[in-house]
């Protein structure tokens, strides 16, 4: 693949990272922030000025970027480091830099690109001396920071353009790097410093340490995080773990805290949450279009306003944790490949999904009405089948009981129950 990837120093470059980011942004994502320019299809960023941008490019083009910009460069305020809790952190402050603005142009996204990009920072951040590399994280794309050696702690929180956001860490320690596999182990020198600054964030955030994409946890931790999940009219009753554990690898489990915001009206989230514990107000339009607030309980399930599964009609405006909330973020990428592996589970989702927007009283495996998947429009046809075929395709199950022994005539006489 004809690609250079370098540091931006000169104007024409700069210029193509800015389009590149107006196109992600503004043209993909529909969002208007500050910094755009819309007669010249540009983003910049004041940060720019302090940060060291790098760029993938095709040609001219920039096809992905992202920034590292030291803490001290960001001014005075209480934002991103009370997020961060940057001052709580035993290193110097000019020892610490925000790693950010990662993207990359639609048709390069699952190619080695991001990861050598990431790369190019990181070895950046070695040589100029950072020893903490913070990530303001989606929950779509904690499971690829985890894999690549990023530690989630602190407190998610709602941000109005952004969505749920989740601050995670990276700290150059080779030994932790090469326990997970990380392919940033290999570029790592051995560091005492960094090896106890890895062993004082596993002391202080020993929970939020722990993996919260589904992909990286433990058979053990993945059982105890699922487990309501798994019982009797559960979304995942019957699963042997392996296969439960499988489907959902592309998941995120969250530990949210009360009066925390999970849901803006118009942010840039584009994920669905299921709920495993606790509860959550949602304001949601009911069937006459009238906005009102419901309570989502363990085994519904509410959408960020760009879940692309579901029309706008269908989704929250407003959302927030009503006391300790344990969420399973999917998002489109992962809720595609449910889809496509388990399509009873895919379509038993997006029943869960519409429940708060009719008088239905709750939740899969009780009242799972399959008549209100009628209402689910604008479905994706991953597989070229027409959107009517694409709905069946997940609503007619290709499961059989008989192909499953260990579940056998139980289950399916469960999904029988319910039409499917």
């Amino acid at each position: 693949m004809g690609y250079d990837i370098r540091r931006v120093t000169g104007p024409a470059d700069y210029k193509a990272i800015t389009e590149l980011r107006y196109q992600v942004y503004a043209s993909e994502e529909g969002l208007d922030i500050p910094g755009m320019d819309h007669e010249k299809h540009t983003l910049s960023d004041p940060a720019d000025v302090e940060a060291i941008v790098f760029g993938v490019f095709d040609g001219a083009r920039a096809i992905a970027t992202i920034s590292v910009t030291p803490m001290q460069a960001l001014g005075p305020g209480g934002g991103l480091r009370s997020f961060f809790g940057s001052a709580g952190f035993p290193v110097k402050e000019h020892q610490q830099a925000l790693i950010g603005r990662l993207m990359v142009q639609s048709d390069y996204r699952g190619s080695p690109v991001c990861l050598k990009l990431f790369e190019m920072g990181y070895a950046h951040t070695l040589r100029t001396g950072f020893s903490v590399g913070y990530v303001e994280s989606n929950p779509r794309t904690i499971p690829l920071y985890e894999s690549i050696g990023c530690r989630r702690y602190g407190k998610a929180c709602g941000h109005p353009v952004y969505g749920l956001v989740v601050p995670m860490v990276l700290i150059p320690d080779v030994e932790y790097l090469t326990r997970i596999r990380s392919p940033l182990s290999s570029l790592t020198p051995p560091s005492a410093l960094h090896a106890d600054l890895s062993r004082w964030f596993e002391a202080t955030h020993a929970r939020g340490g722990a993996f919260a994409s589904v992909r990286g946890m433990s058979a053990d931790a993945f059982g105890a995080a699922a487990g309501s999940l798994r019982v009797r009219g559960g979304l995942l009753y019957g699963l042997p773990r392996a296969e439960s554990k499988g489907m959902l690898r592309q998941c995120s489990v969250l530990d949210i805290e009360p009066g925390t915001t999970i849901l803006w009206g118009d942010s840039f989230g584009t994920e669905m949450y299921l709920v495993l514990s606790g509860s959550v107000e949602l304001s949601a339009p009911d069937a006459a279009g009238r906005l009102g607030k419901r309570v989502i309980r363990p085994g519904d399930a509410f959408a960020d306003g760009k879940f692309r599964w579901c029309d706008s009609s269908h989704v929250g405006r407003h959302a927030r944790a009503l006391g300790p909330t344990r969420l399973l973020a999917i998002s489109d990428a992962a809720f595609a490949m449910i889809s496509k592996s388990h399509p009873v589970i895919a379509s038993g989702l997006l029943e869960s999904l519409t429940l708060p927007f009719t008088n239905q009283r709750s939740r899969y495996g009780a009242t799972w009405d399959r008549r209100s998947s009628s209402r689910v429009a604008g479905v994706p046809d991953p597989n070229g089948l027409g959107r009517d075929a694409a709905i069946d395709g997940m609503t007619q199950s290709s499961w059989r009981p008989e192909c499953h022994p260990k579940r056998g005539a139980e289950r399916g006489s469960h999904l029988a129950a319910h039409g499917v």
